[in-house]
């Protein structure tokens, strides 16, 4: 199974979490402001792992990451679209922080993983 997949329900989850949190508290107008709509395919992201079906989600993922307050860097992108894991140890807390300060960005944060310098021998 494609991560991109996974990572795109648990989008949709994280933010429906945090709506219904902060819908106590905020007015309907406070709402519109505060959460913009999800793209309705994020929920339903190619599951198959092919290189096609990865570059589709990790697009679309990329770009509604954004309304998480989360900002994926062009080459950050692309090591998740050949499959870099390690990275969505970044990513998850991330989601997370979203959803506990129940959809409130006060500033983008940056998925970004710095270019490896190998050393000139």
């Amino acid at each position: 199974m494609e991560i991109g997949a996974i990572i795109g329900t648990l989008m949709v989850l994280v933010r429906k979490s945090a709506v219904m949190a902060a819908a106590e508290k905020l007015t309907p107008d406070e709402m519109k402001d505060r959460f913009y709509p999800l793209d309705p395919n994020l929920g339903n992201l190619k599951e198959i792992d092919t290189p096609t079906n990865r570059h589709y989600n990790w697009t679309l993922i990329c770009r509604e990451l954004r309304k998480f307050g989360i900002i994926v860097e062009p080459h950050t992108k692309d090591k998740l679209v050949v499959g870099n894991q390690s990275l969505l140890t970044v990513l998850l807390p991330m989601l997370i922080k979203y959803e506990y300060k129940k959809g409130k960005i006060k500033d983008y944060k940056v998925l970004d993983v710095p270019e490896i310098q190998h050393p000139v021998q």
